[in-house]
């Protein structure tokens, strides 16, 4: 199997979104199991799940994660062999999970919207490991495709993005306004680490640069993105209708009101679909990244 960057005789080529989306899914997962992995750790020294549920769990999770993250990192720079480690620790990930899942269904002790939580991770790593495997995909590791030379001297000059990708990018452009806002609440009054909300308003501000110039991956993590906010709108949704269902017994508290944040995750849902499509189906956004790098 071939370790070179795919290149032609007019410079590197293209990454198809299929790379660039399989990658982000691959750091999106990672990073994210490793996150999760330490929370998981402090909730049991905490009290605040049993230890007993989670016997194990850290070891293989970080035994997955890790080549995970160097195969997406090596993939994204078109090397061969990363395709079928991440491929493999995406199968390998997506059956634990669901083992995992079937583990702790029905345990008193396991909130309602972990196992869904869970379930949607299993769903991303198997769609992670698919992806490098499409025919896109294929023909960038075999060193075919579009060279970024011939594409940027093809792009008419001025090219505007269409009105739904500035729509995209301006809804962005909002995530980044509240990220600086955070970041400067969290400097003056020393509440916590500016860091995360700093992440966040740089990583929009590069989005919303990427779409505009029709770059293939701030396209692929925006897809990614608004389809983990629909899979996180749902879990929500039936989390609230679980806090929602009366207690029994003569001492249980009436149910807490949760018909606002319905309405709000509802929104949220919605605004996340107009984007979804707007961006992976609309035919005049995809053209323009057609014409992109």
């Amino acid at each position: 199997m071939s370790t070179q960057v795919p290149t032609t005789a007019g410079g590197r080529l293209v990454v198809p979104g299929t790379v660039h989306a399989a990658a982000f899914l691959g750091y999106l997962l990672a990073g994210g199991l490793l996150v999760q992995t330490a929370t998981l750790e402090r909730m049991i020294e905490s009290g605040l799940l049993d230890a007993d549920d989670w016997d194990g769990v850290q070891p293989i999770v970080l035994t997955l994660a890790v080549p995970m993250l160097a195969a997406a990192v090596a993939l994204h720079w078109g090397l061969r062999p990363a395709r079928l480690v991440l491929a493999v620790s995406g199968w390998l990930l997506a059956g634990f999970l669901a083992v995992l899942t079937l583990g702790i269904l029905g345990r008193p002790s396991v909130p309602a919207t972990v196992p869904l939580s869970i379930v949607a991770n299993a769903v991303a790593a198997v769609v992670m490991a698919r992806l490098p495997y499409g025919q896109q995909a294929d023909d960038y590791l075999k060193g075919h495709g579009r060279a970024r030379a011939e594409v940027r001297a093809a792009r008419p000059d001025g090219l505007a993005a269409p009105g739904g990708v500035r729509l995209v990018a301006g809804c962005v452009g909002v995530a980044a306004l509240v990220g600086v806002v955070a970041t400067v609440d969290l400097v003056v009054n020393a509440n916590g680490s500016p860091l995360p909300p700093l992440a966040i308003a740089c990583m929009a501000v590069a989005l919303v640069r990427g779409l505009l110039r029709g770059r293939l991956w701030a396209r692929a993590y925006s897809v990614i993105v608004f389809a983990s906010a629909l899979a996180g709108g749902l879990i929500t949704l039936i989390g609230l209708w679980r806090a929602s269902i009366p207690e029994e017994g003569f001492l249980a508290s009436a149910p807490p009101d949760v018909g606002p944040a319905v309405t709000v995750t509802l929104l949220v849902m919605a605004v996340a679909a107009v984007l979804l499509y707007t961006l992976a189906w609309k035919e005049r956004s995809t053209a323009f990244f057609d014409e992109g790098w």
